[in-house]
């Protein structure tokens, strides 16, 4: 369990805040965001239980000294772009509503509502993990606001998919209260020995610390109104990018999207799982190249 303790998501939410941080209400839920940089406008979203810091902080783990000359993914873009980072709704410090119906499709609309705050007609888009499932149904629901999309460490989502039914099992998890025991285990690297239950245990204290479990088990089940249409991906005209760990489980879901997704190419980072794809420079390198060619 080395490799998953160590780089999981979760360790972004203990580090510092990136920026100076705002709020705006979307629809009666108050979301929190940060812009830096100037030029076309970029807005990042980030995964299940993560937050914008994912984006904007060096991992915690890493020693001080690496961690001060740990270039984020914010940081880099923001040189030639306008950044947008903001924690989703039931995550990080937006707010996180009690009732189902605000979250779904309400989490794509919050986009819709931010960049309206913002007065952008049009942005760039890089979700990663949960965040490219919800800019793969902004894309299809909102084609006329992205410019470009990147769908890191995962692809769109579809009726009675296996990546749908994962996220959906999460959510039951965590209203029977056994946490997010289904991730910890999907999220162990390939040839790795399965967490036993006392590591399970540990790892959801882990992920669950200061956070708000009954608003993760909404944004799960919420995933169900998140899925798109094969005719929907085959007329996208907007330019796609999909960029995934050769050993990422999730990777099946990046080629079954690509073949669907009109417009679009695959990148594979080899020798990669799910957690190291999003933190290695070939990841911000391609971004970056993908970027600036649209």
């Amino acid at each position: 369990m080395k490799s998953l303790t160590g780089t999981i998501f979760v360790a972004f939410l203990l580090a510092g805040a990136w920026g100076h941080a705002e709020t705006f209400d979307s629809n009666g839920t108050e979301i929190r965001y940060s812009v830096s940089g100037s030029g076309q406008p970029v807005v990042l979203l980030h995964g299940f239980i993560g937050s914008s810091e994912e984006w904007t902080s060096p991992p915690p783990f890493l020693p001080p000294s690496q961690q001060r000359n740990f270039e984020t993914i914010a940081e880099s873009l923001s040189k030639d772009f306008k950044v947008v980072v903001l924690d989703c709704r039931g995550h990080g410090k937006s707010g996180k509503p009690t009732d189902q119906d605000q979250y779904g499709l309400e989490m794509v609309e919050d986009i819709v509502r931010l960049l309206d705050h913002l007065k952008i007609e049009q942005a760039h888009v890089v979700g990663y993990s949960m965040g490219a499932s919800l800019s793969a149904k902004l894309l299809t629901a909102h084609p006329d606001r992205v410019k470009s999309v990147v769908l890191g460490g995962g692809g769109a989502l579809h009726a009675g998919s296996e990546q749908l039914a994962f996220m959906l099992s999460i959510g039951q998890s965590l209203e029977s209260g056994n946490g997010v025991a289904p991730l910890i285990v999907a999220l162990t690297p390939p040839g790795q020995p399965m967490p036993t239950p006392e590591q399970i245990a540990q790892n959801n204290k882990m992920f669950l610390a200061n956070q708000d479990e009954n608003a993760l088990a909404k944004v799960a089940l919420g995933h169900e109104q998140w899925t798109v249409s094969e005719a929907k991906l085959r007329s996208n005209k907007v330019p796609a990018l999909l960029i995934v760990g050769g050993n990422d489980p999730l990777k099946t879901s990046s080629e079954a999207t690509k073949k669907l997704l009109t417009n679009s190419r695959l990148v594979v980072l080899e020798g990669h799982d799910h957690i190291s794809t999003e933190m290695s420079p070939d990841f911000l390198n391609s971004v970056r190249q993908f970027l600036k060619e649209n």
